[in-house]
């Protein structure tokens, strides 16, 4: 998101699929000690929300030893809707800022792309909430230009988490 699409100065960590994995860790590790960060800065423990056979990339960078691609704003977008982690406001910022880049024209759009990326048991009812209160956010900015705050955009993810976990109702995690 700070690359790409300049969503935030600063990340606490990267995320990253990286071969040959061991070697790959070793040297992590060793920047890490070097550099006072933290062990997991580079880490691929994002690949658990992905199903690899939805993902896709984009080259960014290649050199003699080293090729750097990125998610495609789509697979981020199911990545961060998936996660749906609401302790933060990071992901739905993020994902709000994928919206806005991609201009879906429905809500329909947008679970099309989830469902195509996702594995089907990381759509729970929590992620189907997300989803709605993400896209809502997105329709409202659209309709009158106005820009809520981090803030706001957290508290109504989070209103919204609380709801999943109450409403015993949902017998399905697909909002159409």
């Amino acid at each position: 998101m700070s690359l790409c699409h300049n969503a935030r100065t600063s990340t606490r960590d990267i995320d990253a699929l990286f071969e040959p994995r061991r070697e790959f860790r070793d040297v992590v590790a060793e920047i890490a000690a070097e550099r006072n960060l933290e062990q997991d800065w580079l880490n691929d423990a994002f690949k658990g929300f992905i199903n690899p056979g939805g993902m896709t990339t984009e080259a960014l960078f290649s050199f003699s030893n080293l090729e750097v691609s990125r998610l495609d704003d789509e697979t981020m977008l199911a990545l961060k809707l998936t996660s749906a982690r609401t302790a933060t406001d990071r992901d739905a910022v993020d994902a709000l800022a994928l919206l806005e880049a991609m201009h879906p024209s429905s809500i329909d759009e947008v679970y099309d792309i989830v469902e195509s990326r996702a594995y089907p048991s990381l759509l729970t009812p929590k992620v189907d909430y997300f989803i709605q209160e993400v896209f809502e956010t997105y329709q409202k900015r659209c309709a009158d230009d106005k820009n809520e705050t981090p803030a706001e955009l957290m508290e109504r993810a989070r209103q919204a988490a609380a709801s999943a976990s109450q409403d015993r109702r949902c017998p399905s995690t697909k909002h159409r």
